[in-house]
Formats: structure tokens, C-alpha cells, sequence
């Protein structure tokens, strides 16, 4: 998915796709779909997601602006490591 996400078009997309529906529900319909495929999500715990604002080298982050998110998003690309902009 990250080779995918390089193509400014599609990271673009994801944007204005998880700024308009929330990550929470973005991931909550993307679970639901794929459920009904022959595949299911499978959960695992894992302490690099962080559930309350940024954290560098974390998996994931949450309530971070367009803004920030394009900032994660650059640095990622350019320096090639998360580091957060706040």
C-alpha cells in the first residue's frame, strides 16, 4: 500500500477520503467491507499506535490537521522517517 500512497494522486485521495469521513469511520466502513470478502481483519496490539495526537515513529496517529498530516506525510517522503511537525 505504501508504494501506492507515493503517487501524489492517490495520497491526495486518501486526504480528502479521511478528512471528509473521519478516520473512524473510514476504517470502520474499510473493516466492514472487507469482512464480506473471504479474508477477515485479524486484530493485533501493537504499542507504535497511539490513540492521542502524534508520537514520531509511530504506525499511526490521530486528530492531526490536513495540515499536519501533509507535514508527517513530506517528512516521511523526503527523510524517510515519521517524524511528527507539531
Amino acid at each position: 500500500m505504501r508504494e501506492n500512497l507515493s503517487h501524489p494522486y492517490y495520497f491526495g485521495c486518501l486526504l480528502l477520503f479521511l478528512s471528509s469521513l473521519g478516520l473512524h469511520v473510514a476504517m470502520g466502513i474499510w473493516i466492514q467491507q472487507y469482512n464480506q470478502t473471504i479474508k477477515r481483519v485479524e486484530y493485533i496490539n501493537d504499542k507504535r499506535f497511539h490513540n492521542s495526537g502524534c508520537k514520531s515513529n509511530y504506525i499511526l496517529v490521530h486528530y492531526q490537521t490536513p495540515r499536519l498530516i501533509l507535514c508527517l506525510w513530506e517528512k516521511l517522503q523526503n527523510e524517510n522517517q515519521s517524524i511528527c511537525c507539531e
